[in-house]
């Protein structure tokens, strides 16, 4: 395997990743002017319930740790800023945002990984001058329960 793995069990995108199509139903397809285009924007599942329940109209509990993906179905080229969280045994995380991929495990060491110049993952620059900013943002991020 890659990386010296094999399996869906590591925080990179090649295992974060999911296909997630929405399709509306017939009657609200004039809400959403573009139809078949893709967004690369990072969502998670966590977002599935929240824009089922604006879908149908439904209220939502507040409490919600999802967002609604409507705006995105209506303009799928917009940027949303997000950054989502994926955690993988007590400790491990990985946040996404729509250029980085920040990876802290539970020893503490840490990859910081440039989508756009490197969706491969092989080049780790968390350990690059300059980049501490950065890493300090996405720790930041990081919910304590996920520690």
């Amino acid at each position: 395997g890659e990386k010296q793995h094999w399996g869906k069990w590591t925080p990179w995108e090649r295992s974060t990743r999911v296909v997630l199509m929405v399709v509306p139903p017939r009657n609200m397809a004039g809400r959403f002017t573009k139809l078949g285009q893709g967004c690369h924007q990072p969502v998670s599942l966590l977002d599935l319930y929240p824009t089922l329940t604006e879908l149908c109209d439904v209220p939502a509990p507040k409490q919600l740790e999802g967002e609604s993906l409507i705006p995105l179905l209506q303009d799928p080229q917009r940027s949303t800023g997000r950054v989502v969280l994926t955690s993988f045994d007590r400790g491990n995380v990985s946040l996404r945002s729509d250029r980085w991929r920040y990876i802290r495990y539970d020893d503490r060491t840490e990859e910081l990984y440039d989508m756009h110049n490197d969706p491969n993952e092989w080049t780790n620059l968390a350990g690059e001058s300059g980049r501490e900013a950065l890493l300090r943002q996405f720790r930041q991020q990081i919910p304590l329960d996920a520690l």
